[in-house]
């Protein structure tokens, strides 16, 4: 038998790669405040950093405008 690692994604990483994919129908804020019924409490601190450093790692200006809207969400 052979032996695998199964690596599981933190909060930021999870929601990173989720958002990073996602196709926005609506507008951004719209869709990140209400349409994606997202608790937003339930992300902590830390989880907010990190996922701060996958949006600098990407360099795209989506994910740039989603963190600022998700920093004023998150509380």
């Amino acid at each position: 038998m052979e032996n695998y690692t199964i690596k599981e994604a933190t909060t930021a990483k999870a929601l990173f790669d989720w958002l990073y994919l996602k196709k926005f129908v609506n507008p951004l804020k719209q869709e990140l405040e209400k349409d994606l019924r997202i608790n937003w409490q339930e992300i902590s601190r830390a989880d907010l950093d990190e996922f701060g450093k996958y949006v600098k790692k990407a360099k795209m200006k989506k994910m740039k405008k989603i963190y600022q809207i998700i920093q004023r969400l998150v509380r």
